[in-house]
C-alpha cells in the first residue's frame, strides 16, 4: 500500500499511511486481516467476506467463500455460543501446488 501511494505523491511516510487506514476503519470503511506475521491486509468495507488460505510454502494467497467454514462455525456456536468473524480467518496450509513438491 505504501508504494502505491508513494508513487502518487512522493514523500509520503509509511506512518501516515497506516494511520489513515486505522482512521478509515474506525470509519467502517475498511477492514483488515493478518495473513501473516507481517503487516495486515486491507479490503475495502462492504466487500463480500470471505477466508484467506496462506500457503507456507510458496506464500500464495487466495480468497474461499466463507460458508466453507461453516461446519466449523456453526458447531462453535452451538457448543460454545462463540460467533466466529469469518472477515478475519485466515487459514495456513501447504497449496496443491507445494503438496506435490
Amino acid at each position: 500500500m505504501h508504494t502505491a501511494v508513494r508513487e502518487r505523491v512522493a514523500g509520503v511516510n509509511i506512518t501516515t499511511v497506516y494511520r489513515t487506514l486505522e482512521l478509515l476503519e474506525e470509519l467502517g470503511l475498511v477492514n483488515h486481516t493478518h495473513l501473516s506475521h507481517g503487516s495486515p491486509t486491507y479490503h475495502a468495507a462492504g466487500e463480500d467476506q470471505h477466508v484467506h488460505l496462506v500457503c507456507r510454502g510458496c506464500g500464495s494467497i487466495s480468497e474461499v467463500d466463507p460458508t466453507v467454514m461453516l461446519p466449523v462455525t456453526d458447531r462453535l456456536l452451538a457448543e460454545r455460543g462463540f460467533r466466529v468473524d469469518v472477515g478475519h480467518v485466515s487459514l495456513f496450509g501447504v497449496c496443491g501446488d507445494c503438496k506435490e513438491l
